[in-house]
């Protein structure tokens, strides 16, 4: 079959996409991903089709409307506007780049962050599948990830997942209807029956990316909720390590990481000037990734290296803490090396995962961005290496992680329900339910 991949973001959001159409590729589906052009040489060396949708999130996260963004911190009112501001003009081109992609389509697998394709997929007659690294469905255990992260009790938690896809379905809901309006003659969706409301009623798929001993399914989930564990890109197999970050792995004690992958930063050099002073205090070597702009390429000491990217799988195991910004992607990627996490979480869903690294006892407390200073840092790197208990914690983790295939999980469910849809199509999508007609 002929499935498309939907996906916008960062390298976060496009890489494990890789590597589940690898995996549906292994058993005969041809894949097209779609996404930002700044990944299409990345995509198209896996051998995927590829399709353009519009956007520059690398351009977008070093202009003065992503530094603001980056800076909402755990404030999610702030956020959500900003995310408003930045998607709705983007809307219109969005959906109608995805909707001349799709025509030839069998089925679409979306990110959850575009929730809003799925009556695309209704309209076209074809499954649909939502894909997310966060949880979606109430619980009581903890919040929604679009917040500060922190657990304020069961109720307040539970009812934070309903409230935020109202809020999310608010910041679409006007260009996604005037867009379907305009081009397919569909009906609008109102704030109170938004796409999410309909996947569920719907028995829609959802595809939850990461570990159940990370997250485990809520006991009153849905039973078309699927945690299948994380979807893991392994290292390319013509990457080679540069024989000085050989040597200097060889010539020390483990490091410790320190990198915030996509994240840029007003300062960079004051960011860097942190981690150096910090290292220098607890006296530990570091590998200091620089990524798209938060660390700087000032000179650094012979105790540090330092390297624009490498293949986490193969950095992580080789460390001893890991400093980063809490992203779904890197954090999995901790974790599933053993190796205790300090998360310094700019915006978004990391001031969660850095709430959950902590109250799994894998990692320390995180730092807000703002508030990183050399003496909280060095504080963190220290309870980080000198606590057995966090240490082992971490290590059993990354075991029982390691003992997943989130790819082989994901794809035995999406290849059951394609088999059950072609068996009885006239079973889903309800009309009367959608309110929509197909013709």
């Amino acid at each position: 079959m002929k499935i498309t991949i939907l996906t916008v973001g960062t390298r976060g959001d496009v890489q494990p996409f890789i590597a589940l159409g690898l995996g549906l590729k292994q058993i005969g589906h041809t894949v097209t991903i779609v996404t930002h052009a700044i990944f299409e040489s990345w995509i198209r060396s896996y051998g995927f089709d590829f399709a353009e949708i519009v956007g520059d999130p690398q351009g977008f996260i070093e202009s003065e409307e992503g530094q603001k963004m980056l800076e909402s911190g755990s404030n999610p009112i702030k956020f959500i506007r900003l995310l408003s501001d930045s998607m709705s003009p983007f809307v219109d081109s969005l959906m109608s780049d995805i909707w001349q992609v799709c025509q030839s389509t069998d089925a679409i697998i979306a990110h959850s962050i575009l929730f809003w394709t799925y009556d695309l997929a209704y309209k076209l007659d074809i499954p649909y599948f939502l894909a997310s690294f966060t949880p979606l469905s109430s619980t009581t255990k903890y919040p929604v990830s679009m917040g500060s992260g922190k657990s304020q009790g069961g109720l307040f938690n539970y009812l934070s997942y309903p409230l935020s896809l109202i809020i999310f379905w608010q910041i679409y809901k006007k260009p996604v209807n005037q867009w379907l309006e305009s081009n397919l003659s569909m009906p609008s969706r109102s704030l109170w029956r938004s796409p999410f409301l309909s996947m569920r009623k719907q028995k829609v798929p959802f595809l939850y990316a990461y570990s159940n001993y990370v997250l485990p399914k809520p006991q009153n989930g849905r039973k078309d909720d699927y945690v299948t564990g994380y979807w893991f890109l392994n290292s390319a197999t013509d990457w080679t390590p540069p024989d000085d970050l050989i040597n200097f792995l060889g010539a020390g004690s483990p490091p410790v990481y320190i990198g915030f992958g996509s994240m840029s930063n007003r300062d960079p050099e004051a960011t860097t000037k942190i981690a150096i002073a910090a290292l220098e205090k607890t006296n530990q070597r570091g590998v200091i990734s620089t990524g798209w702009g938060g660390i700087s390429n000032i000179d650094l000491p012979d105790s540090i290296f330092k390297i624009d990217s490498v293949p986490h799988d193969w950095l992580f195991p080789r460390c001893t803490a890991l400093v980063h910004h809490g992203g779904a992607g890197t954090t999995a990627s901790g974790l599933k090396a053993g190796v205790p996490t300090i998360i310094v979480p700019f915006f978004s869903d990391q001031p969660f995962w850095g709430h959950r690294v902590a109250d799994l006892g894998v990692g320390t407390e995180p730092i807000e961005r703002k508030k990183l200073t050399v003496e909280n840092l060095s504080a963190a790197i220290d309870l980080a290496i000198a606590q057995e208990t966090l240490r082992d914690r971490a290590n059993y983790l990354g075991q029982e992680i390691r003992s997943e295939n989130g790819v082989d999980n994901a794809v035995k469910v999406i290849n059951e329900y394609l088999a059950s849809w072609r068996e009885a199509p006239h079973l889903y999508y309800d009309s009367n339910e959608c309110g929509m007609n197909r013709q």
